[in-house]
């Protein structure tokens, strides 16, 4: 039996357009953040864990998480 996909509704729904006016949004990272984003993914890749089986506590971002 096939399913019928709808698209997403409502207001928890972002568009493109949404954005395009107002880039409030964005928040530029330093040097310093690419490298904790970086420190962070190898630690989990280190761990073999599943995409699925990550969790925050998994992924250490000491100073970005703050942000």
């Amino acid at each position: 039996m096939s399913q019928s996909i709808e698209p997403a509704t409502g207001p928890a729904v972002w568009k493109g357009s949404d954005f395009a006016r107002n880039d409030e949004w964005i928040l530029p990272l330093s040097s310093q953040d690419l490298d904790e984003l970086d420190a962070a993914l190898a630690a989990i890749q280190a761990t073999g864990k599943p995409v699925q089986d990550i969790h925050a506590a998994d992924f250490p971002l000491p100073t970005l998480g703050k942000k």
